[in-house]
């Protein structure tokens, strides 16, 4: 008498909604791995093809990642009408407080990354707006609204100011302007008002929202 074995077979999984989605995504997610090839390139010193003396201290570099952030530096290393592009150094003129900062200007085009420090940031603005590296001018403008009461406290306003009112940054002058109007006794003491320009005070003392105390003290 023959026995007869049944087998249990499984049902097949049913793909659900996650399971199409899914599918419909061709890509897999890997920028931080190519953002670290980029910054070890720096870091390395690998196969760098240019090289960049600011006030006297000596930086290499690659001309693909100069070009790709700044179409000022794409102009001055492939266009052959400036000087610059047939030169195997290129020398860049910048105010001191500008090649203090070049080195964190420069890692920002590798990294996207630039410190958070109130000090620097309005020199790294500067660099920005003279190269026309937009997304360091846009984190550089977004530290400074986000950071008015520090910057008030340690006199970094004014400076600010009278920088964002000369470029025509206007959201971020306004910002400062409405900083330094509101603690107006405070920062006239301080000895980075007698730097400002006489069209940059002329800006302040229109405004009606001054808040000072002596109004001779003012005029004097």
């Amino acid at each position: 008498m023959s026995s007869s074995t049944s087998s249990v077979q499984s049902s097949p999984a049913l793909m659900t909604e996650d399971d199409v989605l899914e599918d419909s995504n061709p890509y897999i997610n890997n920028e931080s791995c190519i953002s670290t090839v980029v910054s070890d390139l720096y870091t390395r010193q690998l196969l760098c093809d240019v090289t960049l003396n600011v006030g006297g201290t000596i930086f290499q570099a690659h001309k693909l990642i100069l070009c790709a952030h700044s179409d000022v530096f794409q102009a001055m290393l492939l266009d052959k009408r400036w000087t610059e592009a047939a030169q195997s150094v290129i020398t860049l003129h910048e105010e001191q407080e500008c090649v203090k900062v070049f080195e964190d200007f420069l890692q920002f085009m590798y990294t996207g990354k630039v410190k958070r420090d109130s000090f620097i940031i309005l020199p790294l603005l500067e660099l920005a707006d003279k190269y026309n590296v937009k997304g360091l001018t846009s984190i550089c403008l977004k530290f400074m609204t986000e950071h008015q009461l520090y910057a008030t406290a340690n006199g970094l306003i004014l400076p600010w100011f009278q920088y964002c009112l000369n470029a025509n940054h206007t959201q971020v002058s306004k910002c400062c302007k409405d900083s330094i109007t509101h603690n107006f006794e405070m920062l006239s003491k301080r000895p980075e008002f007698y730097d400002l320009e006489c069209a940059s005070l002329v800006v302040l003392l229109q405004s009606s929202e001054i808040v000072i105390e002596n109004e001779l003290r003012l005029y004097k």
